[in-house]
């Protein structure tokens, strides 16, 4: 088993643990990534167009999954939108390249962390002198996306 005893999660691991302990998935096969859009309070369509999301009125949003794409990287798709969603404001049309970059990676930030948070893989993570192996291991995680 690795150690993660002495990692200090981000703010934004913090607040992706904090949704879990209320749902309590206890490995990363149970994640439902519908905890985050119920908690959010957020309609999801899924629609054969670009992944975006959308802010209406006040606090009310959407996000729209191409549903073209395989479900496995719908479910990125939503959780990299969701995170748009939880730790941004304004629209990226509007924005210097370079913001407008920060936020993708913290969105992909989100998303690696949502759908494959440390402290839930620690223990599915063996030692090994080849990463390829470990990373292949955890790539094989699945998750659950409804409809």
């Amino acid at each position: 088993m690795l150690d993660f005893e002495h990692d200090r999660p981000t703010r934004l691991e913090e607040r992706v643990v904090n949704v879990y302990r209320k749902h309590r998935p206890y490995s990363p096969q149970d994640i439902d990534l519908d905890l985050f859009i119920y908690d959010a309070g957020i309609w999801v369509h899924y629609l054969p167009e670009p992944s975006t999301n959308y802010q209406f009125r006040d606090e009310m949003y959407s996000i729209i999954v191409d549903n073209r794409l395989p479900r496995r990287q719908q479910g990125i798709e939503l959780t990299h939108e969701l995170g748009h969603i939880l730790l941004h404001v304004g629209h990226q049309t509007f924005m210097p390249d370079d913001e407008g970059d920060r936020q993708k990676w913290q969105a992909d930030r989100f998303a690696t962390y949502a759908l494959a948070p440390t402290f839930m893989i620690a223990d599915c993570i063996k030692p090994t002198n080849s990463r390829q192996r470990a990373e292949r291991r955890v790539s094989s995680v699945r998750y659950r996306v409804r409809r």
